[in-house]
């Protein structure tokens, strides 16, 4: 089969492009070097505008008990002396989307649930492509190759 897109890296980034692509009906293939979904990391934050994005993919019910809202920010020197401080909760109030922290492994669960079924190959190594009026052909570590096709017009999406 050849895919719309090939995105090569299975991590937040990687599984936010491909849900985002698929929700525009392109078929999309994630290769992933891991043998599973590696679900290792630390806190991130998400602010309003990340915020917004994931609900315009539709995510944010599932990801909602996850997170934790951030009601104030506090900026300390080095001695721990207060420099400033924001309301957070005032512009969560005022812009009406939350900021958010969440942990990076939970963000990725959910974005991986969101994925098309096959979508995501894991075991699979990019060492090499080749690109031409075609398309594009990802060589793997183990010998085999996935192809993308050449889309005929611009992408072009309206998020």
């Amino acid at each position: 089969m050849k895919y719309d897109f090939i995105i090569v890296g299975g991590g937040i980034a990687g599984l936010t492009t491909a849900i985002a692509l698929q929700k525009n009906d392109y078929r999309v293939k994630v290769l992933e070097r891991s043998t599973e979904l590696n679900v290792a990391g630390a806190g991130l934050g998400l602010g309003a505008n990340a915020w917004k994005g994931l609900m315009h993919l539709g995510i944010t019910n599932d990801l909602e008990m996850k997170c934790h809202l951030i009601k104030s920010t506090k900026f300390l020197d080095q001695k721990g002396n207060l420099i400033s401080e924001m309301d957070m909760d005032r512009l969560n109030r005022k812009y009406g989307v939350a900021n958010f922290t969440v942990h990076c492994a939970d963000l990725q669960k959910v974005l991986f649930q969101h994925l098309l079924p096959d979508t995501i190959e894991f075991g699979k190594r990019m060492v090499d492509f080749d690109q031409n009026e075609k398309g594009v052909t990802v060589h793997l570590d183990n010998g085999n190759t996935i192809q993308e096709k050449q889309l005929e017009s611009i992408f072009h999406t309206d998020f």
